[in-house]
């Protein structure tokens, strides 16, 4: 059984789809030289070094795409969410597709007649493969099947309808299980419904923490659809800050604000920049609440990783059906993306501590036993064979 994953990034640059991607080959239980990888190049800044990326993949075969049309500051210039800035948009990734198909064609011949399965984390790439013989599997890293049937979504609908086309050209599309849902409603023969991970074995707890300082963390991307815009808000409209501290992880287009911000100490807010995975690691477990004021995931891996090193979670409500599990434990809420809720809330933590009273190791555990990479990527593969024996046995 040969696997091919897709995506729109660089490996190196370690957020949140390069590491599920490192994960389902890093625990992979076919050989690795069964997978192959393609990738796009990406100048971004990489949380992985090259070296950390070959130390997993060794054996794997990768492509690396160029990008020939990136975001130009024509189009940054057009409002977020406009017409002409969707449509833009979605022209380039067009283009970009036209100009592979021709430039890369003998390669992308290739990997069609040697996958058996084609996996596409970045699902903008699949009209590339469509004349592959191969079972095409989309999947819910990159696309939110509710904006399709929820009118309540907030999402173009120019997306919808560009999403809608990827659908057609899909065999099987795997679901998050905030979206089991729609599993009938979009059918297809290789429907399947699994979560996300997280590696336990890094991301761990710190336990005893001397908590004179509650501290406050948020990694992401640096956007205002990530909600960093929506939490210093918050942040700001907290009068006494003599005992708490708020800690920023990452990189995007509002960087420059935090650093601003990060300047004048009366803030109490601490940048931390890019870190690499095990620097991550360890500024999770010196922290102790996790503040995601999010409107743009379909499953927040970061959330994931506060739940495994720890930390008390105030996850967007814009997450509900995502951590409902951990909600029930006590291990996480859901809070309104409103910035006085959520200033509020975080200084009701601060004071009563309540939340940080709870059993720690309880809560590392059940992410252990339920989420740790190595389960989730078992339950991956166990799909695939189940594809490759069905399809063969069509054929």
């Amino acid at each position: 059984m040969k696997i091919t994953y897709v995506m729109g990034t660089d490996i190196r640059t370690g957020r949140g789809s390069e590491n599920i991607l490192i994960n389902y080959i890093k625990y992979s239980t076919i050989k690795k030289s069964d997978i192959s990888i393609v990738q796009n190049h990406s100048s971004s800044p990489h949380r992985l070094s090259t070296e950390e990326v070959n130390k997993v993949i060794n054996g794997s075969k990768i492509y690396t795409f160029p990008t020939y049309f990136k975001l130009t500051k024509i189009a940054t210039l057009l409002k977020d969410g406009s017409v002409l800035r969707v449509a833009f948009n979605i022209a380039l990734v067009k283009l970009n597709l036209i100009i592979l198909s021709i430039k890369f064609k003998k390669t992308i011949n290739y990997i069609c007649k040697n996958s058996d399965i084609i996996y596409f984390i970045a699902n903008e790439y699949i009209p590339l493969f469509k004349n592959s013989k191969a079972i095409k599997i989309g999947s819910n890293h990159c696309i939110n099947p509710k904006a399709i049937f929820d009118k309540t979504y907030r999402h173009h609908y120019l997306h919808v309808l560009n999403e809608k086309r990827y659908y057609k050209l899909m065999d099987g599309f795997h679901f998050f299980p905030s979206n089991s849902k729609y599993v009938k409603r979009l059918y297809k023969p290789y429907n399947f419904v699994l979560s996300n991970g997280v590696d336990t074995n890094v991301f761990k707890p710190r336990y005893n923490k001397n908590r004179k300082i509650i501290k406050f963390f948020f990694v992401a991307a640096l956007t205002i659809p990530k909600g960093i815009k929506t939490l210093t808000d918050s942040w700001q409209l907290i009068k006494n800050k003599e005992e708490i501290e708020l800690h920023i992880a990452g990189t995007g287009t509002m960087t420059s604000y935090i650093k601003n911000l990060a300047k004048n100490r009366e803030n109490k807010i601490f940048y931390h920049g890019v870190l690499p995975t095990k620097k991550l690691a360890t500024l999770y477990r010196n922290c102790d609440v996790f503040v995601y004021p999010s409107k743009a995931d379909t499953f927040s891996l970061t959330v994931l990783e506060a739940l495994s090193s720890g930390l008390y979670v105030l996850a967007s409500d814009f997450l509900v059906g995502t951590f409902d599990d951990f909600k029930s434990r006590g291990y996480l809420e859901y809070i309104n993306r409103n910035p006085l809720i959520i200033s509020k809330r975080m200084s009701e933590i601060a004071v009563s501590k309540k939340e940080l009273k709870r059993n720690i190791k309880k809560q590392y555990e059940y992410v252990k036993n339920n989420y740790d990479w190595k389960i989730i990527t078992k339950k991956l593969y166990d799909e695939f064979r189940k594809m490759d024996i069905s399809s063969k046995k069509i054929e």
